[in-house]
């Protein structure tokens, strides 16, 4: 018997069922996939993925220049670490308006991000195919519900246990919302089949007859939610525009 997000039996509830076309997009939003099949509309930012990325890398590249004595710390509203780092343990010391800058690691977000914050996510030489797993990842595990938080990623961002494996299906039922932006190596459709060979899209337009990579990297996969109406989600990102009003360190795009 499936289970909703609440605890009660899908199978009594008329209409509900397990979808994976549940992202909900309330603001602005680039990416690529095939939104045009699944009704999830495309709404385009002015500035192009290179230039964005371009200028973000450049941003926090100046925010933790001579930052070698200290790594592991907060200094001046920004967090710098150069390894894998879970949310868990730095949330504590940090504060609304801060950054959190990982390095050639993944930051790992294993609770709920209730501060809204800025995260930036760096992996030099990141590839999808064949597929790079030791850096520039947002992981989300399971239980998080809420994340606060203006977002950028040379990966993708995936849901997996803090070990790095994959969870199973019934184990995604829990909706995610995202309150900020996200700009990360993710597809919305990607993993949606079309016809004949290489029916799958992956960051960056590439093709591949692999539904499980495409999945990965498909937001509508992040979380597998019953879904009972319209209104129902399973991953939903509500655009701030305060990150051009009054932006975290780092997200300044110029």
């Amino acid at each position: 018997m499936k289970k909703t997000a609440s605890g009660g039996s899908a199978a009594f509830i008329k209409g509900c069922e397990k979808k994976t076309l549940g992202v909900k997009i309330s603001g602005t939003g680039k990416y690529q996939g095939k939104g045009d099949k699944t009704g999830q509309e495309n709404d385009f930012t002015d500035l192009s993925q290179d230039e964005i990325r371009k200028n973000i890398h450049k941003n926090a590249s100046d925010l933790i220049r001579n930052r070698n004595g200290n790594i592991d710390k907060k200094v001046n509203q920004v967090y710098f670490n150069n390894k894998t780092t879970k949310f868990s343990d730095i949330n504590s010391i940090l504060e609304n308006g801060d950054t959190v800058i990982i390095k050639e690691g993944n930051f790992i977000i294993d609770e709920n991000v209730d501060k809204q914050i800025g995260i930036i996510v760096m992996k030099e030489g990141y590839n999808v195919l064949p597929e790079t797993l030791n850096g520039g990842n947002i992981i989300v595990t399971k239980d998080v519900s809420n994340i606060n938080a203006y977002i950028y990623a040379d990966g993708a961002i995936m849901s997996k246990d803090i070990n790095g494996n994959y969870y199973k299906d019934e184990d995604l039922s829990i909706p995610l919302v995202i309150n900020g932006s996200v700009f990360s190596r993710n597809t919305i459709g990607g993993a949606v089949a079309g016809t004949g060979e290489n029916k799958y899209i992956l960051p960056g337009g590439k093709k591949t007859n692999d539904f499980k990579l495409a999945e990965k990297y498909d937001l509508n996969y992040l979380r597998k939610s019953i879904l009972c109406g319209d209104e129902d989600f399973s991953l939903k990102i509500n655009y701030n525009s305060g990150i051009q009003t009054n932006p975290p360190k780092g997200f300044t795009i110029q």
